[in-house]
């Protein structure tokens, strides 16, 4: 390489974006946007499931704690009309059927299943 190419590649460089600065400036705006967007989706859906659909994460929450099981993903979802949860757990010791019927009786709680993957 010439001396001084990566001076004026530099150079050029910079000309380039000063010349198209509000195209570049567009784009960071946009895809600024995009994640904030993306963020207030996944911050706010839990809620949004709970305060329309009387889902109760706490409630799960608590009992899956109170017996010493480790909850390793939460989802909440909604399919049509129906809430969809799901909880996945970390199952370093078996989980005890009393576990599954207490969350059973949590009234938000329509359905509980045990799947061993």
């Amino acid at each position: 390489m010439p001396p001084g190419f990566a001076t004026t590649a530099a150079a050029s460089g910079f000309a380039h974006f000063r010349r198209h600065w509000r195209f570049y400036a567009a784009h960071v705006a946009a895809f600024s946007l995009l994640c904030l967007i993306c963020a207030a989706h996944v911050a706010w859906g839990a809620t949004y499931l709970i305060r329309h659909y009387h889902w109760s994460v706490g409630e799960v929450g608590t009992v899956l704690g109170r017996h010493g099981v480790n909850i390793a993903t939460f989802a909440l979802g909604r399919e049509n009309d129906r809430a969809i949860g799901v909880v996945i757990v970390d199952e370093t010791a078996p989980i005890a059927d009393a576990v599954l019927s207490e969350l059973r009786t949590i009234p938000a709680v329509r359905e509980v299943r045990l799947v061993r993957v």
